[in-house]
């Protein structure tokens, strides 16, 4: 295999960079695709914030820790990780469908990328469920292994 050198692969990297940038600068939608996005996120978080700090039984009971138990936290959580990911999911494939509807040389649209996307719930549901699982894993498998060093040390 040829040996590469830095300039060659700044050179490509450059090269890379800006050709994404005219494409997306002829398509802008996929910056809106992009702002979709974050703001979904934004509003996901606002509603899980919402439900744990002004449901109507929290303003009931006064107390945060009455109403809300370990496990009702840690559903919250989990659900809101869960959902958060899977939202990701959807739409960054929506991205890729609507650049692959443009490559393909057919009219993209924003409609059409986020129907093709949303068609794919149930892969796009495993494959979140599995990338966590694993992420989990990989994450435990780091902590256990910086806690056993610093047992050594």
């Amino acid at each position: 295999m040829e040996q590469v050198g830095i300039g060659t692969k700044i050179a490509r990297g450059w090269l890379i960079a800006t050709t994404s940038w005219k494409f997306i600068l002829n398509h802008t939608q996929l910056l809106f695709l992009s702002a979709f996005t974050v703001v979904c996120n934004f509003l996901l978080l606002l509603s899980v914030m919402r439900y744990l700090f002004n449901h109507p039984d929290v303003q009931a009971a006064k107390k945060l820790s009455h109403f809300l138990s370990p496990g009702i936290v840690l559903a919250l959580i989990v659900g809101f990780i869960i959902l958060q990911s899977l939202l990701n999911n959807i739409l960054h494939t929506a991205i890729s469908a609507y650049t692959a509807e443009t490559f393909e040389n057919k009219p993209a649209s924003l409609f059409s990328a986020l129907t093709r996307a949303v068609s794919r719930i149930g892969t796009l549901l495993s494959w979140t469920l599995l990338s966590l699982t694993v992420g989990l894993a990989i994450s435990s498998m780091q902590n256990q292994k910086k806690n056993s060093f610093a047992s050594i040390v």
